[in-house]
C-alpha cells in the first residue's frame, strides 16, 4: 500500500492537468484534517481532477465531490451549472447513488488558505 503522497504523485504523473490547487487541497484533507478515504478522479471536461472524500463521522456511503478552484476564479450560475453537467458526464453518479446533488468547492487563496463551500443542485430547504 502506497503512502498518500505517493498516490498523489502517481495520479499527477498519469494525468497532465494543472496540479497546484489539487495538491494543496489533497494535502490539507489527508495531512491536516487526517481524512482516511480520499481518492482522486480525473474529469476531462473540466481539465482537472476532483477529490472524492469521505468525511469522518458521516455515513460510510456518503462521499464529498470536491473541486479545487482558485479564489481568483470567477463563478456564475452558468459556470456552476456547467460544473454539475461536466461531473454528471464523468460518471460520478455511481459514487453518489441516485445522482450528484452537491459539490464542494475547495477555494484556495493566494496565501494557500482553503475554504470549503458546499453548493447544492436546485433548491434545497433550510435545515431545521
Amino acid at each position: 500500500m502506497s503512502s498518500p503522497l505517493e498516490y498523489l504523485d502517481r495520479h499527477i504523473h498519469q494525468h497532465h492537468y494543472p496540479t497546484s490547487l489539487l495538491r494543496l487541497v489533497f494535502l490539507d484533507l489527508v495531512l491536516s484534517k487526517l481524512w482516511k478515504n480520499v481518492q482522486l478522479f480525473p474529469v476531462e471536461n473540466l481539465n482537472t481532477s476532483i477529490i472524492l472524500a469521505h468525511e469522518p463521522d458521516t455515513p460510510p456511503d456518503q462521499y464529498l465531490v470536491i473541486l479545487p478552484i482558485s479564489q481568483e476564479d470567477t463563478l456564475s450560475m452558468k459556470r456552476i451549472s456547467d460544473m454539475f453537467k461536466a461531473l454528471d458526464g464523468a460518471n460520478i453518479r455511481q459514487i453518489q447513488g441516485d445522482g450528484l446533488k452537491k459539490i464542494t468547492l475547495a477555494i484556495v487563496s493566494p496565501d494557500s488558505t482553503i475554504v470549503y463551500y458546499h453548493i447544492s443542485r436546485g433548491l434545497v430547504p433550510p435545515k431545521s
